[in-house]
């Protein structure tokens, strides 16, 4: 009897074990992804800002026809972007712009936006969320930014994504259609946490 007990207060004292220790929880060294959020819709083209129009407020003042502002929050460590409209088989191209905030350290001088990815988007044939097409194929036609930036997925039949890594604690966007031939161009972001 008297080994009996002492079987199971061992069997019972194994189990509690990871309990004691903290393991019943997962720690992740990376928070879950965040699902996909639409971030704006883009419904005709402009041209690309004069660089005497690249300051915060210029830029925050453009047109929401042509343009995307976003705050980003701020636990990104990865950033994707995806991309649909309207039609199949158009060719879009798009400026991403980043920056810091409004001001400097300071606090009075204005901030500048940084001209950081330019990215030819053509829609294809998969119906995407919006009553519209995703677009599969992403080419990126600049790079002013990074190595951990890249073209995710890209190619026929696919759901094109981008992956801008290392954001270095900017934490403002702007999407600019600089060609828009399938209307509207929605951009959908999902991220990890730092």
């Amino acid at each position: 009897m008297k080994t009996r007990i002492m079987l199971i207060a061992l069997v019972v004292l194994l189990a509690c074990t990871p309990l004691f220790f903290g393991y019943s929880n997962p720690v992740h060294k990376v928070s879950p992804p965040v699902r996909w959020k639409n971030i704006g819709n883009i419904i005709s083209s402009t041209t690309t800002p004069a660089v005497t129009a690249r300051d915060y407020s210029t830029m925050i003042a453009r047109s929401t026809e042509t343009t995307i502002e976003w705050v980003m929050p701020n636990d990104i460590g990865k950033l994707e972007l995806r991309f649909s409209a309207g039609t199949s088989e158009k060719l879009n191209i798009l400026e991403i712009w980043l920056a810091r905030g409004a001001t400097m350290a300071n606090g009075s001088t204005e901030d500048h936006f940084m001209h950081a990815f330019s990215l030819e988007v053509t829609t294809a044939t998969q119906t995407g969320p919006y009553s519209n097409v995703f677009c599969d194929t992403i080419v990126e036609a600049l790079d002013n930014w990074s190595a951990t930036s890249t073209v995710y997925a890209s190619g026929t039949s696919v759901i094109g994504l981008y992956e801008i890594g290392g954001l270095k604690g900017y934490s403002e966007m702007i999407i600019i259609g600089t060609t828009v031939a399938a209307t509207p161009v929605y951009i959908d972001a999902a991220w990890y946490s730092k």
